[in-house]
């Protein structure tokens, strides 16, 4: 079920200054890289291919307090198309208030929508807290698989 709140939808071009603030804040915390060019370019190609992805925001106006990201793929063994949960991220102060599960909500509402069967979501190894909490949302660990990857040049 979506969630009512108003402040949970999905992005437009708009956005885009607010949603790279939000990233930056996101990269901060997680201690990654924020390369502004290629966050600009990420979100530029999302407007012109909005199939391959959905961004989903937390926010009224132009003030971003969070996002979400799903980009889709395919897979054999989930039998046709799959959407990976790339990145989410929610301001300190509105997190536990539920807006984290209204943004999830409505990323997999829109991965259905575009012919997910299946969702899957990366979280730091060491954090039970938030493992758990993916669980009661119905996601299951999956012991056999590492998840790795490999830069490709473009």
């Amino acid at each position: 079920m979506l969630s009512p709140d108003p402040r949970v939808r999905e992005w437009g071009r708009e956005d885009i200054p607010g949603v790279l603030e939000a990233m930056a804040r996101y990269c901060e915390e997680v201690t990654e890289p924020f390369v502004l060019a290629q966050r600009q370019r990420a979100l530029e190609e999302l407007l012109r291919s909005p199939h391959s992805a959905t961004l989903v925001v937390v926010g009224q106006d132009a003030v971003i307090r969070g996002y979400g990201v799903a980009g889709y793929g395919f897979s054999m063994e989930f039998a046709g198309r799959d959407a990976f949960l790339d990145e989410l991220y929610l301001d300190r102060p509105l997190r536990g208030g539920g807006l984290g599960r209204a943004l999830i909500a409505r990323l997999e509402h829109a991965a259905t929508r575009q012919g997910a069967g299946a969702m899957h979501l990366e979280v730091l190894r060491r954090n039970d807290a938030l493992l758990h909490h993916y669980e009661t949302l119905g996601y299951q660990s999956r012991e056999r698989y590492h998840l790795m990857s490999k830069l490709l040049s473009r």
